[in-house]
């Protein structure tokens, strides 16, 4: 008998699902362990969804912390980070600063103050702070020339001074006790090849370093002394006249000498030897002054002229005098200066002159 495919393949079907029942049912039991099994881990699984879920809510509010804050305020937290950081870098510096460095800056600094102060650029004013009171002043006379005393010069540090005379000694003394330490004595008029003056000494000059001693006077010739050793060094005889004034440069054994034959004339003490001439006066040079800088200041006499020398750029500057002036107390008497007689300097750049009109 023949059959319909049709119901053949449907009769299999219906068989094979039923088979499959069958054999899964004993598994019931294993298929129990497995459910428990796995919903186990799911919870293991949700746990650990969970952490995940708070760590990225977390996150997301941070980043919307991060987000509100503004741009202002995100450029004031970068500012201050910044200035920690400095502040942090300094004070390592500090705790590992070099000694050799500063001594350098120390070192640097005290040698500049020195050249500022050696140049006339540095003024200390102390006169305000200075408290003296001058309830008694000694005075003591020093008798130790036979003529007129012409001449008088301090040594630095104050403790000797030298006087000259017209009898052409020149006498050391002790500025505390007044005592006569020495004397250097002066010759008879026209003798030659002496040690010493044989003239009116006019000028005296002492080195600031308290070297030397350099004395001019009518008799044209300079000498220089050693002041510690008592002692005659050499004499320079250039000049065609008689010494007017000398002064030694601050810092320097440099002397200028100016004369009665119009000149001036520049000096190295150390090395005994002349440098230069300076040209300019048109009368007799009554006086000289000089401080650290190579430059000089003079007065010409009866010329009325203060004269400013500069010795390295080889120029001169000319202040012109002879100034009338009214006495208020005489009315309708008049001063005319006649002649500038004496000049000494402030600092390197004011000078104060002196005339015949007081």
């Amino acid at each position: 008998m023949a059959i319909d495919p049709f119901f053949a393949s449907t009769r299999k079907r219906k068989r094979n699902n039923n088979r499959s029942v069958q054999k899964k049912q004993p598994e019931r039991p294993k298929n129990t362990q497995n459910n428990q099994d796995s919903d186990i881990e799911g919870d293991s699984d949700d746990a650990d969804h969970f952490n995940t879920n708070a760590s990225s809510e977390s996150s997301v509010e941070s980043s919307d912390e991060e987000i509100e804050e503004t741009a202002a305020e995100k450029r004031v937290r970068l500012a201050k980070a910044y200035l920690d950081s400095i502040e942090k870098n300094a004070e390592e510096e500090i705790d590992g600063f070099d000694a050799a460095d500063l001594d350098r800056d120390i070192i640097s600094e005290r040698l500049k103050k020195d050249d500022d102060e050696a140049e006339g650029r540095l003024h200390l004013r102390v006169a305000d702070k200075y408290n003296f009171k001058c309830e008694y002043l000694k005075t003591q006379r020093c008798r130790g020339h036979q003529l007129a005393v012409t001449a008088v010069a301090l040594t630095e540090n104050g403790s000797i001074f030298y006087s000259a005379s017209k009898d052409g000694s020149i006498v050391k003394w002790d500025a505390k006790t007044f005592k006569k330490l020495h004397t250097f004595l002066g010759g008879r008029k026209g003798v030659k090849n002496y040690t010493g003056h044989t003239d009116n000494v006019l000028c005296l000059a002492i080195s600031h370093d308290g070297q030397y001693l350099a004395s001019g006077g009518k008799d044209k010739i300079i000498n220089i002394w050693s002041v510690k050793e008592n002692k005659h060094i050499v004499k320079f005889t250039q000049h065609r006249d008689a010494i007017s004034g000398l002064a030694f440069r601050k810092g320097s054994n440099q002397l200028y000498s100016a004369s009665y034959d119009r000149t001036i004339k520049l000096w190295n003490v150390d090395e005994r030897a002349y440098i230069e001439t300076l040209f300019g006066h048109q009368d007799q040079i009554t006086d000289i002054d000089t401080l650290g800088r190579e430059r000089c200041v003079s007065t010409g006499g009866r010329d009325k002229t203060a004269r400013l020398w500069k010795i390295v750029e080889e120029s001169q500057l000319v202040f012109r005098g002879g100034i009338t002036t009214k006495d208020e107390n005489r009315s309708g008497n008049l001063f005319v200066e006649g002649s500038i007689d004496c000049i000494t300097q402030i600092d390197e750049s004011m000078f104060i002159t002196g005339g015949d009109s007081g």
